[in-house]
Formats: C-alpha cells, sequence, structure tokens
C-alpha cells in the first residue's frame, strides 16, 4: 500500500505532486522489506530525487532487492557494479548480475548482457551470444533489442552485413518510438544503405528524431549542416545541434563543439569553452578530444604550455589507435619533451602512426630508417616508407623521394624520377620541391633545357625564403633577357598550387 501512495504523490496522482513526500514515504516501506520499494528507494537515490543524490545508497537498496531475485533491482546492481558508480568498479561481478537478471527474462539485462558479449566487456566476446540474447529480447517487442539487432546487421557483427535486415530491424525499432532507430533509418537513408536513397525522406525523419530528443539524431542533424548535405550548410545551425546533443554527453558532439568553439567558426571563438567540452569528449575516451587536448597543452592554446599533460592527452588517445596522437606522441619521445628521450619509443609510436597510413609518420619512419635513429641504418626500409608517404601526396616526401633519385640512395640514380617527385611537390607550392624543379629545368634533366621555367620556380621559391633560390635567380639572371625574365614573371604569378584535401569535417 505504501508504495502506491508515494507514486501518487510522485506523479501527482490525486494528490499534490510532491517528490520529496513520495521519496520519505518509498524509504518507509524499504525500511520495511518491500522489495519494490527498496529498487525505487535506490532509483531515488541514483538520480537524485526527492533525496540528495548517493550513488553509494542507491548501490545498498538495490543490493537489498537484488538479493530477493527482483529482475530490475539485479540489473541496476549489474550495471552500477560494472561501472564502479557507488561502489568499487568490478566486470565480472557486475556481469553476474545482470546475467541473472536476464535470466529471468528481464528485456533491459538481455540487451546489457548482449551488449557486454559484443564488447568483450567483462566477459569474452562473443558475438553469436550477443545476438542471441537481443533476439530474446527482441521477441517481447523490446525497442532497444530491436535496434541492437539492427545494429548488428548494418555493421556485421556475428552476422553477414546486410543493409536490407538492418533496414527493417530498424524501421521495427522506429515504430516502438526509438529515437535512435529513427535516426539510423535517417542515415540509411540518405546514405542508400538497405533501402532506395531519398535525402528528402532523411533529413526529414533526422529532424524528427532530433526533435524528439535523440543525442546521436541531433549531433548527425549537425553534421549534415556542418557539410551541407540536404540542407543549406550553416556552421551555426550545425553547432546548435552539436550543443543540444553535447549537453546529453554524446561525446562526438561534445568533440564537435569543443572544435567550433575552438575555431570560432559557427560559435564565438572560446578557448575555455573549447577546453571545457573537449575534456567531456575525453571523459567518455573520445581519442579526437584527447589528441586536440594534448595539442591544446603543447602549444599553450586554452591553457597553460605543458608538455606533460601533452603526453599524457596524447598518449591516452595514441593507445586507443589515434593515428595523429600517435605520431605526435612520438614527436615528444623524439624531442624529449614531457617525456624522458627515448629513440626507440619514438621509432615504434611513428611506426604504429605509419601503419595506419598517416602519410608524415610513414616519411618521419623513412628518415629514421635514412639516417639511422632508433633503428639500425636501412635504405631498402627507408625509401619503402619515403615512398608511401609521397604516394599519399606528403609534400616534403615527394621532395624526399625526388632527392633520393638524384643521389641514387637507396635507389639508382634516375633524374627523370627525381623531376617528377620534384614536380609533385613543387606543384603543392613547397619550396622545397620549387627548387628542385627549377634546378630540374635550369640543368636540363626535366627533358630539354628551359631558363624561363626554372627561373619561374626559383622567384615562387624564393618568395618563400629560399635563400638557394634567390642565389640561383641572380645567376638566371644574367643569362637572361629582360623580356625573358618578365615572360617568367606573368608565369610564377599565374602559378596555383595544388592544395591537398579539405579539412576534416564531422562524419555521419
Amino acid at each position: 500500500m505504501v508504495p502506491a501512495v508515494a507514486k501518487a504523490y510522485y506523479h501527482g496522482w490525486g494528490v499534490p505532486k510532491n517528490i520529496s513526500e513520495a521519496a520519505q514515504l518509498m524509504h518507509q516501506a524499504a525500511e520495511l522489506g518491500v522489495t519494490q520499494a527498496e529498487f525505487l528507494t535506490g532509483l531515488f537515490y541514483l538520480f537524485g530525487e526527492g533525496v540528495p543524490r548517493d550513488p553509494r545508497e542507491a548501490v545498498r537498496w538495490f543490493r537489498r532487492a537484488a538479493q530477493k531475485n527482483m529482475p530490475e533491482a539485479m540489473n541496476e546492481l549489474g550495471k552500477a557494479i560494472a561501472s564502479g558508480r557507488g561502489v568499487e568498479k568490478d566486470l565480472e561481478e557486475g556481469v553476474k548480475w545482470i546475467r541473472a537478471s536476464a535470466q529471468t527474462g528481464y528485456p533491459p539485462a538481455q540487451v546489457m548482457l548482449g551488449i557486454a558479449y559484443q564488447a568483450g566487456y567483462g566477459i569474452e566476446t562473443n558475438q553469436l551470444q550477443a545476438l542471441s540474447w537481443f533476439f530474446r529480447a527482441s521477441q517481447k517487442g523490446y525497442a532497444p533489442a530491436l535496434f541492437q539487432l539492427g545494429f548488428a546487421y548494418a555493421s556485421g557483427l556475428g552476422v553477414k552485413r546486410d543493409p536490407v535486415q538492418a533496414f527493417n530491424w530498424f524501421r521495427l525499432a522506429a515504430e516502438k518510438g526509438d529515437n535512435r532507430s529513427e535516426a539510423a533509418l535517417a542515415i540509411a537513408y540518405l546514405n542508400g544503405d538497405g533501402v532506395a536513397q531519398d535525402a528528402v525522406t532523411g533529413v526529414r525523419r533526422l529532424r524528427r528524431a532530433a526533435e524528439a530528443g535523440s543525442a546521436e539524431a541531433q549531433y548527425n542533424l549537425g553534421v549534415l549542416y556542418s557539410n551541407g548535405r540536404g540542407v543549406p550548410p550553416d556552421l551555426t545551425l550545425a553547432t546548435d545541434w552539436f550543443r543540444r546533443s553535447a549537453e546529453q554527453n554524446y561525446s562526438p558532439a561534445q568533440f564537435w563543439l569543443g572544435i567550433a568553439c575552438f575555431t570560432g567558426q559557427g560559435a564565438e571563438r572560446d578557448l575555455a569553452a573549447a577546453t571545457n567540452w573537449l575534456q567531456k569528449a575525453s571523459e567518455s575516451g573520445n581519442a579526437n578530444a584527447l589528441h586536440q587536448l594534448g595539442l591544446m597543452a603543447a602549444r599553450g592554446e586554452g591553457m597553460a604550455k605543458d608538455y606533460h599533460a601533452a603526453g599524457k592527452w596524447l598518449g591516452e588517445a595514441a593507445r586507443l589507435g589515434h593515428a595523429a596522437a600517435q605520431f605526435e606522441l612520438s614527436s615528444l619521445y623524439a624531442g624529449g619533451r614531457g617525456v624522458a628521450k627515448d629513440d626507440f619509443q619514438a621509432v615504434e609510436w611513428c611506426r604504429k602512426a605509419a601503419e595506419h597510413g598517416f602519410a608524415v609518420a610513414q616519411r618521419t619512419l623513412g628518415q629514421y630508417y635514412r639516417d639511422g635513429k632508433g633503428v639500425p641504418v636501412d635504405l631498402e626500409a627507408f625509401i619503402e616508407w619515403i615512398r608511401k608517404a609521397a604516394e599519399q601526396g606528403e609534400p616534403v616526401a615527394e621532395y624526399e623521394l625526388g632527392y633520393a633519385y638524384v643521389e641514387g640512395n637507396g635507389v639508382p640514380k634516375k633524374m627523370d624520377e627525381a623531376v617528377a617527385w620534384f614536380r609533385r611537390c613543387a606543384e603543392q607550392g613547397s619550396p622545397l620541391g620549387q627548387v628542385g624543379l627549377g634546378t630540374g629545368y635550369a640543368k636540363g634533366d626535366a627533358g630539354e633545357r628551359d631558363l624561363i621555367e626554372a627561373y619561374k620556380w626559383f622567384l615562387l621559391a624564393a618568395a618563400q625564403g629560399q635563400v638557394v633560390a634567390r642565389d640561383q635567380l641572380q645567376n638566371l639572371a644574367r643569362r637572361l633577357t629582360l623580356e625573358e625574365i618578365v615572360e617568367a614573371k606573368k608565369r610564377a604569378d599565374a602559378f596555383k598550387p595544388r592544395r591537398p584535401g579539405p579539412a576534416p569535417k564531422p562524419i555521419l
């Protein structure tokens, strides 16, 4: 009887709504050993409704109800133990309680157990077991289970990737009001994944889910406005949606909101706010946020310059597999900034980044092999890694590879190959490549000698401070007519560098 009265006060059923009175009455019933009241009292303490928030007290009440085999209490106790919320963290013990709840047929626990199997969270990874538990919960029409089955088919987790099956599971969940599934359907329409591509329907469904409060949908709607996909580009609107999502603790949105505050694109530039949002994202293990914080600490942007803190953040991101952070961490070890100087660690982290395809790391690793820094000299490895970077358009690598062909360093001497790589480098606007290409034209290594083209490339390099180029201009000026110099300057003025791709943007 007492829990019913407490519920009446909680909801305002027939009496004025009074959360404090509800919590007090529920606590009285819990003290008398009423199982449901014990569980609900735990929820009051967990969320701080009508009582001060107290995760430890919540766990105490969940445990009392769980020991009486109440499924809801066993599930909440398991989640608390697995996350270390109000109790010492113990993944295996947490999963045991979640399993006990799942075995009673309680769908939320069945989904939690499936997620644990999927991620290897406190239990050995087993995708088939994950699917089994999701399917059991889905048989009761539990929307989060339907979503998880859709996610499994969309991602190929435990099953062959099947976008059509994924779409069907997401549709069933969305029909039950699951906003994550509504967002997933929207993205399927936008990408034409499992359904005919339809940007109008995709945007409409995504907006509906976002306005209903789905953090993922709010984030993805922000992405659309950021990229101008299906909607007119609008960085301010993008940031507004990122903010709504970020305020629900969705870490990708927290990261991009931090970036907006850092760059001043779509939001007022505010380094303190940027740091705040990036730190929030980093607390969820967001590798991009950890990397950005590391860079800011190393440069003294938004915080005091602190290489030790930079090393900590970059190290966390690097261990999560973030290639740029792995390279930055390598650079700290190479220079002994914030960490003890260690050439071996510098090479190893550089190698990890290079193996992830990070072009600057590939070039740097090649240079380590050429110079014998942290590794034995190995010209074959030098060329292998420099070429990988050069083929990705990394300009210094293009120059290094061209120069290797000039010197015959690890490759046969081949001036035509050298000039080809210098040209790729020069066309990106690199003064190194421009000097190399200018030299090729001056000597005739680029085919027929062309002193006007040589002057053009030296002129471009000299404008960027290359002293060698200035010397070459003086030499060529004595060999060219005034008309030829004017022509070279016209060509230089008309030059437009081939830039690398645009800066990264958020993705769906």
